[in-house]
C-alpha cells in the first residue's frame, strides 16, 4: 500500500540519475502479551514483561518520502533481509 502511494508521486527527483535511499530500523514496545513468544520479553521472573516489534523503513532522501516498511517480530528481526525485501521489485 505504501509503495502504491509513493509511486503515484508525479515528479521523482534524482541525484546524478540515481534515487538515494536510507534504511533504518526501530523497536516498538507495546502492551504485554506473554502468549506471543516471538515478541514477548520478561527480564526477571518478578518483573512485568512487554512485547516488542521491529519496524524497518526505506526512505527516499531526495523526495522526502517513505517508500516502504516492514514490521518484524523483534526476536526474529533481520534488518539486512528487510532491506533486500524492500528494494526487490
Amino acid at each position: 500500500m505504501m509503495c502504491e502511494f509513493t509511486n503515484a508521486h508525479s515528479v521523482i527527483k534524482k541525484h546524478r540519475g540515481y534515487r538515494l535511499f536510507a534504511s533504518d530500523g526501530s523497536d516498538l514496545l507495546f502492551a504485554a502479551n506473554p502468549n506471543d513468544a516471538d515478541t514477548y520479553y520478561q527480564h526477571t521472573e518478578t518483573a512485568k514483561g512487554h512485547n516488542m516489534l521491529h519496524l524497518n523503513v526505506l526512505y527516499d532522501l531526495c523526495n522526502r518520502l517513505y517508500v516502504d516498511s516492514i514490521i518484524q517480530p523483534s526476536k526474529r528481526q533481520n534488518e539486512k533481509r528487510a532491506l533486500t525485501d524492500m528494494v526487490d521489485p
